[in-house]
């Protein structure tokens, strides 16, 4: 089984200056979704499985950093932000958020539980 993750940016928020700096519009908290897809195709809805989360993180502007206007930011360069910030806990990393989703995705198609119907 091959899972494709897709990282997007689902909103920002702003300081309006950058602490200790006059630059505008400073992020410093990203809401991200990472949705998990899987090459197997679920046999009733005809579509892969897939699996989702949901987060925020903050992210810190420190002075020496190259700073990028509001303007000019790309989805990508947000990403990598997320993904540096969460790679540098010891919580939930890239890896356990993919990893989880993953595993939703396993247990989908080979539920740890299932219901039958009673037996009588």
């Amino acid at each position: 089984m091959t899972t494709n993750f897709k990282w997007t940016v689902t909103d920002l928020e702003c300081l309006p200056v950058a602490p200790g700096t006059n630059l505008p519009n400073c992020v410093w908290m990203v809401h991200w979704t990472c949705t998990a897809t899987s090459d197997q195709i679920n046999t009733v809805t005809n579509k892969p499985y897939t699996s989702s989360s949901y987060g925020t993180i903050r992210i810190n502007y420190e002075k020496d950093e190259t700073y990028i206007p509001y303007d000019q930011l790309t989805e990508s360069q947000v990403i990598s932000w997320v993904h540096e910030v969460m790679n540098r806990s010891s919580e939930i990393t890239v890896s356990t958020v993919e990893e989880g989703l993953s595993k939703i995705i396993a247990d989908q198609i080979t539920p740890p539980v299932v219901k039958p119907a009673l037996p009588w």
